[in-house]
């Protein structure tokens, strides 16, 4: 098992990456805040699966998504990158990190009604990298199947994404054509969304009108990429990790180094398979 000094490590050179990053100016303004619950299993061998919270923040015209966890940790991120850090600053905010849970999704995904692309954005340690997609690669079939889920009435669309078969049931009484991560463009929000063999699924838990102002953010210093380069950076930084820590000065036993190649094995079944 991974030593508790380098899974802390980990999460402390994860961190400091992201305290690098210039936050840019708000887009704007979430009108509508939908929460997802999102089940998976990430090791197409196992029968385990994990769970997490995801958010969609919907504004007047553009939208997020992103994993609650994820949102909680840049909020730590954003409320610190300002201030001085040293090594005692770096491993309090690990440990504070550690307390708001883990996520295995740090992406961002942007869609803008007024924009024909959608943005995928996300941070590799100190640098921030987007790639875009037309925002219609997704080509729905709407059928004439209905039923009731979660007090709304839906519908159900069908669509072949990138190498699996996904089901959507949207609803009407929602008018946002929008949905979780990439999808959208239904007539309705998308309320039920999963592949065929229900490696993922989300699940709509609640939809709900801020109390407080919340600023949809934008990223002034990330990197255009393309989705193909993107994936193979993220792919060589997560398996040179352990060379990239032991640099800092952090000695990495065989051991963890196994343990941390293990559980890289396990992340063989991503949403997107091609």
């Amino acid at each position: 098992m991974m030593r508790k000094s380098f899974f802390l490590f980990f999460i402390i050179a994860v961190l400091f990456g992201n305290l690098c990053y210039a936050q840019g100016p708000p887009i704007d303004t979430c009108k509508l805040l939908i929460t997802y619950r999102l089940t998976y299993y990430p090791d197409s061998t196992s029968n385990e699966k994990k769970i997490e919270q995801m958010r969609l923040t919907i504004g007047n015209s553009s939208s997020i998504f992103e994993s609650i966890g994820q949102y909680k940790k840049d909020t730590m991120r954003l409320n610190n990158q300002s201030k001085p850090i040293g090594i005692g600053d770096m491993q309090r905010l690990g440990n504070q990190a550690l307390t708001l849970g883990r996520s295995n999704f740090r992406y961002q995904i942007y869609k803008n009604t007024n924009q024909p692309f959608i943005y995928y954005h996300e941070r590799i340690m100190r640098q921030s990298f987007y790639y875009k997609e037309s925002n219609d690669i997704i080509k729905w079939k709407i059928t004439n199947s209905k039923k009731n889920i979660a007090g709304y009435s839906c519908q159900l669309a069908t669509t072949f994404f990138s190498g699996r078969n996904i089901e959507a049931w949207f609803t009407r009484e929602i008018p946002h054509a929008n949905g979780p991560y990439k999808f959208g463009g239904l007539p309705g929000l998308i309320i039920e969304l999963s592949d065929s063999k229900r490696h993922y699924s989300f699940e709509f838990l609640k939809s709900e009108t801020p109390k407080d102002k919340i600023l949809i953010l934008s990223y002034d210093d990330a990197i255009e990429t393309t989705k193909q380069k993107f994936n193979q950076a993220k792919r060589d930084y997560e398996i040179n990790l352990s060379d990239k820590i032991a640099a800092m000065g952090h000695p990495v036993s065989q051991e963890d180094r196994k343990d941390y190649k293990d559980r890289l094995n396990k992340k063989n079944n991503p949403l997107e398979l091609k």
